[in-house]
């Protein structure tokens, strides 16, 4: 469980003096049971963070993401992180087991595993739709063609500068093997 969790105060206040609540919260509440931590809609919030918590630190446990990069690279690292999500909550709905337990606390868990792993199926499905759309695959295309003929650009530049003394001959030929390379 998530130390932050742990260390909250109810985030109530008494009608009497308009304090804060000293109490703690329910577990994963923001609230203490005399402030409607017991509510059934309360505890269900509640457990759902517990579990939220739990696959964050799991997928914390894969690893730190790279420095920002080009912003095409970092909406592909989105999705693939996305991607990573929704298989730590796969994984949790496939420890799930027998789905005919009667006790509260494994039903509640039971089901924000299941809502937590439709919207993260739900919202990865809308993100490769959306990058899709944008033809990311073209537009690094483009990107790189235009690297190419900038490094073109300027390797021309440094062929013809008179300080190396090349013949008009050894340029053409490097001008040739420069375009066919760039081509492949």
């Amino acid at each position: 469980m998530s130390r932050d969790l742990m260390e909250l105060r109810c985030t109530a206040t008494a009608k009497q003096t308009g304090k804060r609540c000293k109490n703690h919260p329910a577990v994963g509440a923001l609230v203490c049971r005399f402030h409607g931590g017991a509510a059934p809609q309360v505890k269900a919030k509640a457990v759902e963070r517990l579990v939220e918590a739990e696959a964050r630190s799991m997928l914390e446990r894969l690893g730190e993401p790279d420095q920002l990069g080009h912003p095409v690279d970092e909406l592909l690292a989105v999705a693939a992180e996305c991607r990573g999500w929704l298989a730590v909550l796969r994984e949790m709905m496939a420890d799930l087991g027998d789905l005919t337990r009667t006790d509260r606390n494994s039903v509640e868990r039971e089901a924000a595993i299941v809502a937590l792993y439709e919207r993260a199926l739900d919202r990865t499905g809308r993100l490769l739709v959306d990058m899709n759309r944008l033809d990311l695959e073209a537009r690094q295309i483009q990107i790189a063609n235009a690297e190419a003929v900038a490094l073109f650009a300027i390797v021309m530049e440094v062929l013809e500068n008179p300080t190396l003394s090349l013949s008009p001959d050894q340029v053409t030929t490097a001008r040739v093997l420069m375009a066919r390379e760039l081509r492949e």
